[in-house]
């Protein structure tokens, strides 16, 4: 349909990103809300039949972006970003538009939203100090499991956002946790390691997210 917003649902609210023009090999830089990596990327999201919520792993951060002329001759270095001709993009700029659009200071930060599929309304979101590239587990006990970039794994409640309960892994993750049964007892597991793209973004705009240890350990806790 011809219309600014697709709105399936007469009863849910319409959201729209914003988005100023790319110029043509870097003539305008545009901003673009929100960002390549997100709202939602590929972080698996939960969905809870006893409270009709739909849980969400979300990245809140603008872009700024340009088209840049390619080098047929450039060798990147390894581990180097490839920036060979295409729309070159940079998170966490202090430009006032930047701040404006994503309300937190130029920060690329996240959150768990929540979403009452109901109404498509936001029953409530608990902000991140850094990109939310956790997963989300959610069980019929009424909690959400969310790994964050630093390093933690917390218990959400579901019906409110509240955390319950938080570990220390050690070392970043993006993996959700995941449930299972053992011989009555409900268990909780979760892959702590942080790498790839992921890492290399977040990173490059929050440095003190190096001084956090690669890991390839698996923990595994019983819910009582």
């Amino acid at each position: 349909p011809n219309v600014d917003v697709q709105h399936y649902n007469p009863g849910t609210a319409a959201h729209r990103g914003t988005t100023t023009e790319i110029g043509a090999k870097g003539t305008v830089e545009g901003i673009l809300c929100p960002s390549h990596a997100g709202a939602k990327n590929w972080s698996p999201t939960a969905y809870n039949p006893g409270t009709k919520m739909y849980y969400i792993p979300v990245n809140e951060a603008c872009n700024r972006a340009l088209t840049i002329v390619a080098d047929p001759d450039w060798d990147p270095a390894v581990r180097q970003w490839f920036l060979g001709g295409y729309p070159y993009q940079t998170f966490g700029d202090t430009d006032p538009a930047v701040q404006f659009a994503n309300g937190r200071f130029g920060r690329w930060v996240g959150s768990v939203t929540a979403i009452d599929v109901t109404s498509g309304s936001i029953a409530w979101k608990t902000h991140t100090d850094y990109p939310q590239y956790g997963g989300l587990l959610t069980t019929g006990g009424g909690l959400v499991f969310s790994t964050y970039v630093e390093g933690k794994l917390v218990a959400l409640d579901a019906k409110t956002g509240e955390e319950l309960w938080e570990f220390d892994m050690g070392a970043g993750a993006n993996a959700p946790a995941m449930t299972y049964e053992v011989e009555g007892n409900q268990m909780i597991s979760v892959e702590v390691g942080y790498g790839g793209a992921h890492e290399q973004w977040s990173n490059d705009i929050h440095p003190e997210l190096w001084l956090t240890k690669v890991a390839n350990v698996l923990y595994t806790f019983g819910l009582h």
